[in-house]
């Protein structure tokens, strides 16, 4: 099966988001929950720690590498990804989706305390994610939505090639 897997960086998307969130826990759905303000602010003023961003190039390579070795490892095809400041993006295939997304985010966050860019206890990623499957006749849109949908490229890895910013900006190259 084909998987489109998103998660974001811990508190940056929280639910009452202006861009609309998903409830992941209440009935086993996944219902929509409509931009509210005072919902938001709730759950900012109730966050733990610091919301985190992946605000260097630096961090954004590490997580884009840990997940590429990673689905080496576990031999899961990864098909694109794209990690920005404040969520990650990917598409594979061959895995259970939950573990896919379990693992990246596990060994990203032990990736950037290794480098010192993260604090023991500090969340790097938010709990769940979300997965959808991707037939295979929507493979090529998928991979065009996360490698040149997202704004800005940042850091992107794809099967067929694995282009970072700083890459690009070496030779001019465009997403």
């Amino acid at each position: 099966m084909l998987y489109l897997i998103t998660f974001s960086t811990y508190g940056t998307h929280l639910r009452g988001d202006p861009r609309g969130s998903h409830d992941h826990v209440r009935n086993g759905n996944r219902s929509f929950i409509p931009p509210n303000a005072a919902l938001e602010t709730w759950h900012r003023k109730n966050l733990r720690h610091a919301a985190r961003v992946l605000s260097s190039p630096e961090e954004r390579v590490i997580v884009r590498d840990v997940v590429v070795k990673v689905c080496a490892f576990r031999r899961w095809f990864l098909y694109a990804l794209h990690v920005r400041r404040e969520h990650i993006h990917a598409i594979a295939d061959s895995g259970d989706p939950r573990r896919m997304l379990n693992d990246w985010k596990a060994y990203a966050t032990r990736a950037l305390r290794t480098a010192g860019l993260a604090t023991q206890g500090e969340p790097v990623c938010t709990r769940g994610g979300s997965v959808h499957i991707i037939k295979p006749d929507q493979l090529s849109g998928a991979v065009r939505y996360v490698l040149e949908k997202q704004g800005t490229p940042m850091e992107l890895y794809s099967a067929q090639r694995d282009v970072s910013a700083a890459d690009r900006a070496k030779t001019g190259m465009r997403s």
